[in-house]
């Protein structure tokens, strides 16, 4: 394995880590939770709410769907 292969290695370890920080709901609560207490900046507040919404009805959805399954 040559150095170029390691370096294209290491793009794409990181463009994952970004596709999973992008739909974990807890980054959003930590910057929630961190813009309300330590900063005081309330500007992302709302973005961060909506993701976290958005993940719970979507994960509610999924979960309604495989417990009728289940359930018949």
């Amino acid at each position: 394995m040559d150095e170029a292969d390691h370096y294209s290695d290491e793009i794409a370890i990181i463009n994952r880590g970004r596709i999973v920080k992008f739909v974990n709901p807890l980054t959003y609560a930590v910057d929630a939770v961190r813009g309300l207490l330590i900063s005081g900046d309330l500007s992302s507040l709302a973005v961060d709410v909506a993701a976290i919404l958005v993940f719970d009805v979507v994960i509610f959805a999924v979960a309604s769907v495989s417990f009728r399954k289940i359930m018949e």
